[in-house]
């Protein structure tokens, strides 16, 4: 634990999605690394955890030996995926691979734990407790990815519940909606038994985010993006929730709905993954947030320490959660 806020559990069982999705595979293999010390992990290693998991068919049983061999060749397939990662993040990643092994490497920079922040967030059913610091500290990071997206006029704010400090948007969820049609210049269009008493949720919008027009007194028809931080396997389902402002407001006609996502949602080609899936209007995912945020910037606040501890936890306690 860090001073007792997280827990992490066993890796023994194996993660259970469709094959096609490669990249939440090659995220358990980034954390078999994270946590085997040393030594790394190998493609046997990886194939002896799916063994173990019962997930290998055996010699002797129907079709045993060709089981054996498409694993094999679907874990060689995971390694070309981390080796095209890591072309790709570059200076970001965490992973060395040389002869079919994955290991973490001895001195890493900032940027690179920030990327073992975002695998844990990713991570969260190995989680058994101090899951909250994971979607604080990403709530965290969605507003600094925002924020280094949009032109530096740009009004970017954390709508949610984190315990990130928020100035703008406090109190009740009926609080925070009045705040914001203020804003927005837009009306309310609920009455006020729409919101439940002693509601401070966030109404399913985590950051929003506007780009005036600076020194026009007239701020209507600008751009507004809602967006909602996902980082557990239910991402897609995240997609929608911003439209739950349309309970409470008379916004204008296209408002821009906004994922972030800690995930590296990506195949080996680089392309979307799950493409079919997405339907928010702008998604940022683990390699677009390492190439937009300051990794110092976001370890030097309180939400962003909490992570940074439970990276160099991951890191030094790797015999107790293997």
């Amino acid at each position: 634990m860090v001073n007792g806020m997280i827990e992490l559990k066993s890796l023994s069982n194996t993660p259970d999605y469709p094959y096609c999705n490669t990249h939440y595979y090659c995220d358990y293999i980034e954390l078999l690394a994270l946590v085997d010390g040393d030594d790394g992990t190998s493609q046997h290693d990886v194939y002896d955890r799916f063994y173990e998991n019962e997930k290998v068919t055996q010699i002797g049983e129907a079709d045993g030996a060709s089981s054996i061999e498409d694993w094999r060749t679907r874990i060689q397939l995971w390694f070309t995926e981390l080796e095209v990662r890591s072309n790709n993040y570059l200076e970001y990643y965490p992973f060395y691979l040389e002869s079919s092994r994955i290991k973490l490497k001895s001195d890493l920079t900032v940027g690179q734990k920030l990327y073992l922040g975002l695998l844990l967030c990713s991570s969260l059913s190995y989680i058994s407790k101090g899951r909250n610091i994971f979607t604080d500290s990403f709530e965290l990071v969605s507003y600094f990815a925002m924020k280094a997206y949009l032109p530096e006029t740009s009004e970017v704010h954390i709508f949610g519940t984190s315990s990130f400090s928020n100035k703008k948007f406090i109190g009740s969820l009926k609080d925070k909606v009045t705040s914001l049609s203020i804003e927005l210049n837009c009306k309310i269009k609920c009455e006020d038994k729409t919101f439940i008493q002693y509601d401070n949720g966030d109404g399913g919008v985590d950051i929003v985010a506007w780009v005036p027009f600076k020194g026009d007194m007239n701020q209507n028809r600008k751009q507004i993006f809602f967006g909602q931080s996902a980082i557990g396997k239910n991402w897609s389902n995240k997609q929608g929730s911003v439209d739950r402002m349309d309970n409470y407001l008379t916004l204008p006609k296209k408002v821009q709905n906004v994922l972030y996502i800690s995930y590296d949602l990506r195949d080996s080609d680089r392309d979307f993954s799950e493409d079919g899936k997405i339907t928010t209007d702008i998604i940022f995912d683990r390699q677009r947030i390492l190439e937009l945020v300051d990794a110092d910037a976001i370890f030097d606040t309180a939400s962003g320490s909490n992570l940074m501890k439970a990276v160099e936890f991951s890191i030094l306690e790797e015999e107790d959660i293997i």
